[in-house]
């Protein structure tokens, strides 16, 4: 079994379980420019970076990942590493 999990959302370097432990992969977010989103937790337990957006507390879609989403009937702008998992739950399936 492989464990994928966030690195969450606070912004700092506080580790978060279960994503930080040593047999789980831990994956912090990318806003649009490529860089750490400003929510997303950091540091040396984090093994990869993967888009997540950034809209920021006024939510700018202009921001956000665009996703569609089986069931929604069309495209969801989504931030976080929420689109992340929705994605890899889909690879599974």
């Amino acid at each position: 079994i492989l464990l994928v999990g966030a690195a969450s959302n606070e912004d700092s370097m506080l580790r978060v379980y279960p994503s930080a432990n040593h047999d789980a992969i831990a994956v912090a977010a990318l806003g649009p420019d490529e860089k750490k989103a400003s929510y997303s937790n950091y540091g040396p337990w984090v093994d990869v970076a993967a888009p997540g957006g950034d809209g920021g507390p006024d939510r700018n879609q202009s921001k956000e990942i665009m996703s569609s989403a089986a069931g929604t009937g069309g495209q969801l702008a989504l931030q976080g590493l929420f689109i992340l998992l929705i994605v890899f739950i889909g690879e599974l399936a």
